[in-house]
């Protein structure tokens, strides 16, 4: 319970280093702007009740705790929210506990069915929105959100080759399959009567930049996402799409899970003890979707965005303490991958 509250208190930290990054960002935003013609500021993803503008935003893997706070929240803040769900089970659930909140601001919740690994799924839900698109257009689609599953914590020299197909198979390639097909559909939206900034965000972790060991998968995952992502941002801004990721740290309730095959591990082991803190220190759902919500709604959408007070500390460690010493502490307190310690 008191690691619940710390969790609070470090989620709100982080909230108070969001507004300051935020003024900083808009801040040099405007001086890009008003000097040196840089991108003007935009607010075509942001709800506004008094013009019946719900702008649709597409949340990926919809159905695990991050993916059904998204959905929640951005519904409350007004969003028609296509959420896309494994099957129509999962759907109605997710529609019961929009109801359920008794919401009355506009926000809708349409679930989506979709196969994440069948590429001529993602197809199809694609042509599902742009359906939905034609018939309302007081609620276009203009963000997708990506979000990936769930980690695997095992010794990279302990994973089966059907171990690491699989969990690249789900979450990064079915992902840049889903990122490829919606971009298309969002550069179509783009290019309507009246053109819209579309906003691409790519949830990732701070796997990508900390050298945790267990973590190698994905950690790979995670850095060729946030490479995607980057390249996107200078790729796709002739056609008015704007891309962001969000890397997240720990998050309570969705933390990585032990492989069976690397349970005895001596690494592993003491991973133990970090998955338990980090179930119960790590961030709050609540707060990934307010900082989805932050992506949406900033006039300028930040090219990065540092989520949890464990990725802010890993991002510090990494940029300041020397390599040497870098590595040393991680080996003294994780241990490597390979057991020794």
């Amino acid at each position: 319970m008191h690691l619940v509250i710390v969790s609070h208190i470090l989620a709100l930290l982080n909230r108070l280093y969001a507004h300051y990054s935020f003024i900083v960002n808009y801040a040099l935003y405007a001086i890009l702007w008003i000097f040196l013609r840089g991108a003007p500021p935009n607010r075509d993803a942001t709800v506004n009740r008094a013009k019946g503008w719900s702008p649709g935003v597409f949340v990926a893997c919809s159905e695990g705790p991050v993916g059904t706070a998204l959905v929640l929240q951005l519904a409350k803040e007004g969003y028609t929210v296509h959420a896309g769900v494994s099957s129509i089970d999962e759907g109605e659930k997710l529609v019961r506990r929009w109801k359920n909140l008794g919401s009355s601001n506009g926000g809708t919740v349409r679930p989506v069915v979709y196969d994440i690994s069948d590429p001529l799924s993602i197809r199809r839900a694609a042509d599902n929105l742009q359906t939905y698109d034609e018939a309302h257009s007081h609620r276009r689609l203009v963000s997708v959100i990506c979000n990936p599953g769930s980690m695997i914590v095992s010794p990279f020299h302990s994973l089966h080759d059907e171990q690491i197909d699989t969990t690249i198979d789900t979450n990064l390639r079915s992902n840049m399959t889903l990122i490829r097909v919606f971009l298309a559909l969002l550069s179509t939206t783009s290019a309507h009567s009246k053109p819209l900034q579309m906003r691409l965000i790519v949830l990732s972790s701070f796997t990508s930049y900390t050298p945790l060991p267990g973590l190698a998968i994905p950690a790979a995952m995670a850095s060729a996402l946030d490479s995607l992502a980057r390249a996107l941002m200078v790729e796709e801004q002739n056609r008015n799409i704007r891309t962001t990721i969000i890397r997240t740290g720990f998050i309570r309730g969705s933390v990585p899970r032990i492989a069976d095959s690397a349970r005895d591990c001596p690494t592993v082991r003491r991973w133990r003890g970090i998955i338990w803190c980090a179930d119960r220190l790590g961030t709050p759902v609540e707060y990934v979707a307010a900082q989805v919500t932050d992506a949406l709604t900033d006039r300028w959408m930040q090219p990065c965005y540092t989520l949890g007070c464990d990725a802010l500390l890993a991002q510090a460690l990494r940029d300041f303490v020397p390599e040497p010493i870098y590595e040393w502490a991680l080996v003294k307190v994780l241990g490597s991958a390979s057991g020794a310690g």
